[in-house]
Order: C-alpha cells, then structure tokens, then sequence
C-alpha cells in the first residue's frame, strides 16, 4: 500500500482590515489580496505564494485610505475637513463675501472630490 501523503500547508491568512483575501494556503498556492472600495494596497504585493518550507512569500499587505488631491481655495474661500475617503471639506467666505457653489464637497472611493472648490464673490 503507498504511503499516505498529506500536501503541505501554510498559515491561513486573515484578509487586512479593510479588504479580502482569497486563494488556499496549500503548498503551490497563490494568496490575491483586495481592498474595499475607497481603500487600496499597501506595505505589500496583491499576491503571495505558499512555499516549499510552509511560510509565504511576503507579508500581508494594508488597506489604506484613499487620499483626495489638495485643494486650494481662492481668495476669500476657507475650507475645514479631512481628504480622506468618506472625508467631507466645507467651505466659508469671510466678512462681507457670499459662497458660490457647494458648502461641502465628500472625497469619493476613486479619488475624487464629489464637487469643485466654490468661489466667494462681494
């Protein structure tokens, strides 16, 4: 009778907060990390393989927050928020100046402001 044999396996990989991870963790196989939307890679590779000895090949990534580019205001126009992803920005005008345009533009899953930065006109 051949001798049985059980395949090799690696730790089993919990997904990063934030994403997901799928694949096995047998000898051979390939780890795909995915991050939620508004969220991507980082500290890592998407993929890692199980190797011969039972460790990966690299560590688990992080799922980061999206940043939304810096705004500059013009003159006139101040803006409190965060640039982060789900991160609003508001705007106000100073003394004697009326806000054209939105009050609050949200930084979205792709990077982008929901809005443009509003003007404040006499």
């Amino acid at each position: 009778m051949p001798p049985v044999t059980t395949k090799l396996k690696c730790s089993k990989l919990p997904p990063p907060a934030n994403g997901a991870v799928t694949g096995s963790n047998s000898y051979g196989d390939v780890a795909t990390f995915t991050c939620h939307p508004g969220y991507k890679l980082a500290d890592g590779t998407s993929t890692i393989t199980c190797q011969s000895d039972g460790t990966w090949s690299g560590g688990s990534p992080k799922c980061e927050a999206v940043q939304c580019s810096t705004l500059r205001p013009p003159a006139n126009v101040y803006m409190r928020g965060s640039a982060s992803y789900r991160g609003s920005m508001s705007f106000t005008c100073g003394n004697g100046y009326s806000l054209v345009g939105a009050k609050i533009i949200t930084c979205q899953a792709d990077g982008t402001w929901s809005g443009i930065v509003p003007t404040c006109k006499v």
